[in-house]
């Protein structure tokens, strides 16, 4: 996956769905829409103020393009990190 990502369209739009579903369940939440409506006025000029999941209009705008697009500027061994813990 990491070497030969595919952008499977079907995969993307069943996210996508998931995605959207999740923003639906955290508009019926109202502990989550005062938690956003503090993030949004406490960090005005600050990216903490962006929910985390985006917004319907952010999720719609992904597609395939911008996946690929995403993935060949920043998937590359210069922007890896490897971590070994424990008795190696």
């Amino acid at each position: 996956m990491l070497l030969h990502p595919r952008f499977d369209e079907n995969e993307i739009n069943v996210v996508r769905a998931e995605t959207l579903n999740s923003l639906k369940r955290r508009e019926d939440s109202l502990s989550q829409q005062a938690f956003e409506l503090f993030a949004e006025t406490l960090h005005a000029e600050h990216p903490y103020r962006f929910r985390t999941l985006g917004t319907p209009k952010t999720i719609n705008a992904i597609d395939r393009k911008a996946l690929q697009a995403y993935y060949a500027t920043y998937v590359h061994p210069r922007n890896a990190v490897l971590a070994v813990v424990g008795d190696v």
